[in-house]
């Protein structure tokens, strides 16, 4: 599985398990989302970021847990770069740090709190 496909996998086990905003009752006067607006951030291109910030932070609205997560495919390890963020992220407390390969899928389904047989790696 590619690193991309993973990442997906992941952003959707974590919107299904409550990582969004609900939308805002549409019969509101003010500018509303009509949809959910999914808590879920990735830089886009990282090519103008400063190097090594992880894959994914996910944000649960309700719990106010706040996830970071680097996506790695089977065998690869985190740069230097990415490793100083992971131990300075991991020294925030209430700040959960993860470093996730296709094969955890279900340790991720289980940290984002639900289990989804259409994810089976």
């Amino acid at each position: 599985m590619s690193e991309a496909v993973f990442q997906a996998h992941v952003i959707q086990c974590a919107v299904e398990n409550g990582f969004v905003l609900p939308p805002i009752d549409p019969t509101s006067k003010k500018i509303t989302r009509r949809r959910r607006f999914p808590l879920v951030y990735h830089t886009y291109s990282s090519r103008r970021s400063v190097p090594g910030f992880p894959d994914l932070v996910m944000v649960h609205p309700e719990s106010g847990r706040t996830i970071f997560a680097e996506l790695k495919k089977e065998g690869a390890y985190p740069s230097p770069e990415q490793r100083r963020w992971l131990d300075a992220l991991k020294k925030n407390a209430g700040v959960e740090v993860y470093v996730w390969r296709p094969s955890d899928m279900e340790s991720v389904r289980e940290v984002l709190g639900g289990f989804d047989p259409r994810l089976v790696a």
